[in-house]
């Protein structure tokens, strides 16, 4: 029975691979947009200025966050629609671990930005404020 159900299941996802790409993607961006959302919100409270200076620091520390939340969601997409073209090696549960594993570290990552971003505006600040 089981069986059963998974090859309906297994040629929806083949064929329709983009739009389960396009779930997978979305789904990924409101977990970090819901994991985020309270870094972004406090750094707003700390002046326009500054969260602009906190954002461009942000977008330039942020490349590697990007880059494992992508590889996860490339992951994620061939373990559910071309499972047949991964290695031998993998199994599905194999490389779902490893998809969320790259998800979580991504978004460790861009926390990570955040906080660094935050914190070199900070101190850019207070010592300009120290020297005047």
């Amino acid at each position: 029975m089981n069986s059963a159900l998974l090859r309906p299941l297994d040629s929806l996802l083949h064929e329709n691979w983009a739009l389960v790409a396009l779930v997978i993607f979305l789904a990924a961006l409101i977990f970090r947009f819901i994991l985020l959302r309270d870094c972004f919100h406090a750094a707003k409270g700390l002046g326009k200025e500054t969260y602009k200076q906190i954002m461009h620091q942000y977008a330039s520390q942020s490349l590697a966050g990007w880059m494992l939340v992508l590889a996860s969601v490339v992951l994620a997409e061939a373990l559910l629609a071309f499972p047949k073209w991964l290695p031998l090696w993998t199994s599905r549960r194999n490389g779902g671990f490893v998809a969320i594993l790259a998800f979580v570290l991504g978004s460790m990552l861009h926390l990570r930005a955040v906080h660094l971003a935050t914190v070199r505006v900070l101190k850019e600040r207070s010592e300009l404020d120290r020297n005047f």
